[in-house]
């Protein structure tokens, strides 16, 4: 479908496409027009080229479109101006015109072209670092920009993500949910959208759902973007280039939730929201170790005690550490007992005992301190503390100067898990001894009970007694006779002693009589009995044996008994009881 409003072929977004590109505008082509003007030296738009200064020709053979120049250099500021107008003029025009169900369609940001970056900052032009592979003109993802933004920008990134996933609903218990795509990360609750994040270089940038003239530039250094289509939503926009701007985000996004209701979830656990792009808990340092030549060791100690020094002159040149100034990643810092102090570069200057820093001569330089929520270094002979522990083991001064690490030895924690597994085996042997029963004492013995077909008895299992084949079940009536036979055997190295006692529960006093057989020998007499008359108590087992018993049973008759049960449909029950001990 071609355009050809202005004189000129324009190609005009198909469904399904991005909202990104409004009006036909293709942002991968016209980004590729302004960096092949900034190599050749012409002025390059900030924002996308008009239509009119590049048509994609169709290929007649493959359906190729390639990108048309420009007719001269000197009219690329011309094009600019024009571009400017007629990006707003359509964007206005695709917000008034509603959409095929009858809604008008919310503007969403570009999905192929990112904000200019701002001046002294690193752009994604043709200066910027390109993942390999990536072709020239071909725009940077956010999530490549995040993995090329530094240390900084991810732990940055980390603090504000999870102040904003901390938010929930009181009522129906929602939160706040963040989207991933092209150009950045979107986080909204229900239908509206509360914030933007944006990277541009090494730069991370916050967009909130406030309005910016309500706050003054001079503390939030803040920017209205309500000018900019796709910032419409979000105008403020907030520069992250420090922990202080870090803390004003925070503040504005604990206004942004309270005007939607949200509360703070007290069981929100941060997480390294980072992680995802690759960026370490701990900056990534490179060490390389130089044998130090014979007869230079005096050089070497003189060089390590002018490191020392440097670095306590840095600390000492520093200015006092305040609780407001700890930033939120030294929140998370635990007071050091044992470590090893290593300066920037690598080289280790010292060591911590017990909170107190001492330099390689063992001599002391100061101690570290709980206060408030960070902890503190205060040197030797100073009232006031001139540095700050953050979580990482990184020591900073107060003007937030990395100077030192310290580092923890895993040698002593290792010596600990040795000797708690060497503790356990020999717990587990002296167990193992003591639970091996002695032949001389009696002990529980080991048996099973187990149907004629091997099945084993089970705690309050029914058994089949009454099992029989007219009725196909445990119905009985009276003259019928059956059995039922088990199996109890002796799995101990030593005879068993044990008794079988017979009970029931017979409401209407059937007559039930039964006889019991051990290993097709009758131990109950030849005469039928009741189950209380049918008990044995002096029963044996030889060991690793079994037995085979068969319970016979019948039912005597009695009309007017027999009758009753008969019309109340009575159920009768039988309870067997089998108690067993190792024979002295």
């Amino acid at each position: 479908m071609q355009d050809t409003s202005q004189g000129k072929e324009r190609r005009m977004p198909e469904q399904g496409q991005e909202e990104g590109a409004v009006n036909g505008t293709d942002h991968t082509t016209e980004k590729t027009k302004d960096e092949d003007h900034a190599r050749e030296g012409a002025p390059a738009c900030a924002d996308a080229a008009p239509a009119g200064a590049q048509a994609p020709a169709a290929d007649a053979a493959d359906g190729a479109h390639t990108t048309q120049p420009a007719a001269a250099e000197e009219e690329a500021g011309a094009l600019c101006a024009a571009t400017e107008e007629q990006g707003a003029g359509a964007e206005e025009r695709a917000a008034a015109e509603p959409a095929e169900g009858g809604e008008a369609p919310q503007a969403e940001p570009a999905a192929s072209q990112e904000e200019t970056p701002a001046e002294g900052e690193q752009g994604s032009g043709a200066g910027a670092a390109r993942p390999f592979g990536m072709r020239t003109g071909e725009s940077m993802t956010f999530a490549q920009r995040m993995s090329g933004a530094g240390y900084l920008a991810g732990r940055r990134y980390d603090a504000v993500k999870n102040e904003l996933l901390r938010y929930r609903h009181p009522k129906t218990g929602k939160g706040v949910r963040a989207k991933l795509s092209k150009t950045g990360e979107n986080f909204s609750f229900g239908r509206k959208t509360l914030a933007m994040l944006r990277v541009s270089g090494a730069t991370l940038r916050l967009f909130l759902a406030l309005d910016p003239g309500k706050f003054g530039e001079g503390k939030y250094h803040h920017k209205n973007m309500s000018g900019t289509a796709r910032y419409a939503r979000c105008p403020m926009m907030l520069r992250l280039t420090s922990d202080r701007q870090v803390r004003h985000a925070q503040e504005l996004i604990a206004l942004v939730m309270a005007e939607c209701g949200l509360e703070e979830d007290p069981n929100f656990v941060p997480c390294d929201q980072a992680a995802a792009f690759g960026k370490p808990r701990r900056q990534k340092r490179v060490y390389v170790r130089v044998p130090a030549p014979a007869g230079v060791k005096g050089q070497k100690a003189r060089a390590q005690k002018e490191k020392e020094g440097s670095v306590a002159a840095e600390i000492a040149a520093s200015s006092p550490v305040r609780e407001g100034d700890i930033p939120p990643t030294a929140i998370k810092a635990r007071l050091p007992r044992r470590a090893a102090v290593f300066d920037r570069f690598g080289v280790k200057i010292g060591r911590l005992r017990r909170g107190v820093w001492y330099d390689e001569e063992k001599e002391e330089q100061g101690t570290f301190r709980e206060q408030g929520e960070g902890v503190l270094y205060y040197p030797k002979g100073k009232t006031e503390a001139l540095a700050y522990l953050d979580g990482n083991g990184n020591l900073l001064t107060g003007r937030h100067k990395h100077v030192a690490t310290l580092r923890h030895s895993r040698l002593p924690l290792v010596a600990v898990l040795l000797f708690l597994c060497a503790a356990l085996i020999v717990l587990a042997i002296l167990l193992g001894a003591l639970a091996v029963p002695d032949s001389s004492e009696p002990y529980a013995p080991t048996i099973f009970l187990t149907t004629e077909d091997g099945e084993h008895w089970e705690d309050s299992k029914e058994l089949d007694v009454f099992l029989n084949d007219e009725f196909e079940g445990s119905v009985v009536k009276p003259g019928m006779r059956g059995a039922y036979r088990f199996k109890f055997e002796n799995a101990n190295d030593d005879a068993v002693a044990f008794s079988l006692l017979f009970s029931e529960v017979n409401e209407y006093g059937i007559g039930m009589k039964y006889r019991l057989v051990r290993d097709g020998a009758s131990i109950s007499g030849e005469e039928y009995r009741t189950a209380a008359e049918l008990g044995r108590e002096d029963l044996t087992l030889e060991a690793r044996s079994t037995a085979l018993f068969e319970l016979q049973w019948y039912w005597e008759h009695n009309d007017e008994v027999d009758t009753a049960a008969g019309e109340a449909s009575a159920t009768y029950t039988l309870i067997i009881e089998l108690t067993a001990s190792v024979r002295e």
